[in-house]
């Protein structure tokens, strides 16, 4: 595999799954369903949840795309489920764009690492 970025591998694609190690301490596999997504909003997804690495040292990233059947614009879902030593965090969001689902998603990521943290200190 050559490298795509510094801290990043290039993607292994089967069946519009993508896997991808960063920094070789987390793995993060994406997965559309019924499409393919672009290497660009891969490559957000893997910005954002290596910057949520640094609120705790993420395992590895499951994330899920569809595209839901409604009338509504905000038809882009976006699920993703993080693992966190013997945790596991997950928060799904829909928009308009996957960018933004992802935005979202990884907020509120955030929170709940957060909050578990102080649950854990308390």
């Amino acid at each position: 595999m050559a490298s795509a970025a510094p801290n990043c591998m290039e993607p292994e694609n089967t069946n519009n799954t993508y896997s991808f190690l960063i920094f070789t301490t987390m793995e993060i596999t994406i997965q559309s369903v019924n499409f393919e997504t672009s290497v660009s909003v891969n490559e957000y997804i893997n910005k954002k949840l290596e910057k949520l690495n640094h609120f705790a040292e993420i395992r590895a990233a499951e994330v899920q795309l569809k595209i839901i059947n409604t009338s509504d614009k905000a038809n882009k879902e976006i699920g993703i489920k993080i693992f966190v030593g013997d945790q596991e965090f997950f928060a799904s969001k829909c928009a308009e764009v996957y960018e933004d689902a992802v935005s979202q998603a990884c907020e509120a990521l955030e929170r709940q690492i957060k909050k578990a943290k102080d649950k854990s200190k308390a």
